[in-house]
């Protein structure tokens, strides 16, 4: 692709080498949703430019699942640039088809109106957002996506997951992050370490979330 061929005809191209399924990770806007008809091949999302990640989305909500026993009634809390993050999107489209609350924290540079459907709850700062959820989650900083703002990185530096501001926070909660994670910006090192940290745990699920995706495509068209 990088020498100019579309993502339609690489993937047309790969189709004639007989692949029993397809796993494609894109940063393109091309929706792998409209083009998936035209090939024999299953296709499973891995992630494409900011619009979805639905594999990371489900891996999430198997977490929460795990550590709090339930999804309908949970309060999530997802703080960061959710404008430009396909997890946000497909954490918000998920989890509150299951019956969670969504709570978004994130300046007005990086809040997108089309989360506004999900009825998400909105916190000026990640110290009032804690103070309801029961589920945290950092989102890394894409400092590729933004030029260097002032105002932004003033944000980060007040918002940043920190020990300090989960000190009291509830013992059985829950904080993730999708990786990777820049450690010292949006999450402290030794918040990682916590015992309500899973962030690890998903690295684990997503191994098991995505094998049973695969397993289950192919058993039934092999």
């Amino acid at each position: 692709m990088t020498k100019g061929e579309s993502l339609y005809h690489t993937i047309k191209t790969v189709q004639a080498m007989g692949p029993d399924l397809f796993i494609i990770r894109h940063g393109t806007d091309i929706s792998l949703e409209e083009i998936a008809p035209h090939f024999e091949s299953p296709i499973v999302n891995g992630g494409e430019g900011a619009n979805s990640h639905p594999t990371q989305a489900l891996l999430d909500a198997f977490t929460i699942l795990e550590e709090r026993g339930k999804l309908e009634g949970e309060n999530v809390l997802i703080a960061g640039d959710v404008a430009h993050s396909r997890v946000a999107r497909s954490n918000v489209r998920l989890l509150s088809k299951m019956g969670a609350n969504i709570g978004i924290c994130a300046p007005e540079e990086w809040y997108s109106s089309d989360f506004d459907q999900y009825g998400v709850t909105r916190f000026e700062s990640v110290g009032e957002g804690i103070k309801w959820a029961t589920c945290c989650m950092a989102l890394r900083i894409q400092r590729e996506r933004h030029q260097e703002n002032e105002n932004l990185d003033q944000w980060v530096s007040k918002n940043q997951f920190s020990v300090e501001k989960f000190k009291s926070w509830r013992e059985d909660g829950v904080i993730l992050h999708p990786g990777p994670f820049n450690v010292g910006v949006e999450i402290q090192s030794e918040l990682l370490e916590d015992s309500r940290s899973k962030i690890f745990d998903q690295k684990a699920n997503g191994v098991f979330m995505r094998a049973a995706i695969m397993y289950s495509i192919l058993e039934e068209i092999i």
